[in-house]
């Protein structure tokens, strides 16, 4: 059997013989961030939902929400997640 020297080949060959090992899954809070970074605020709110239900006590998440609703123009919801961020 001949390996190939360069690692994304040998990764790409692994993944065609069905031997490559399975990428963990990205989390919901960082999907929520990177819908953010990206303007999809719809995505956003939907994974930071998601995260905020798997832990209703993380921050960022929270924080995450706030900046969500604020940038799709939801001022009411943006500030009750902006209070809960911040306490």
């Amino acid at each position: 059997r001949i390996e190939p020297a360069d690692e994304t080949a040998r990764l790409q060959l692994d993944l065609l013989e069905g031997r490559a090992a399975a990428r963990p899954r990205t989390s919901d809070k960082e999907m929520g961030r990177r819908s953010l970074e990206k303007s999809y605020l719809i995505d956003a709110l939907r994974f930071y939902r998601a995260a905020h239900e798997q832990d209703p006590t993380d921050p960022e998440v929270m924080l995450g929400l706030a900046q969500a609703y604020n940038q799709s123009g939801n001022d009411r919801d943006a500030l009750l997640w902006f209070d809960r961020a911040r306490k």
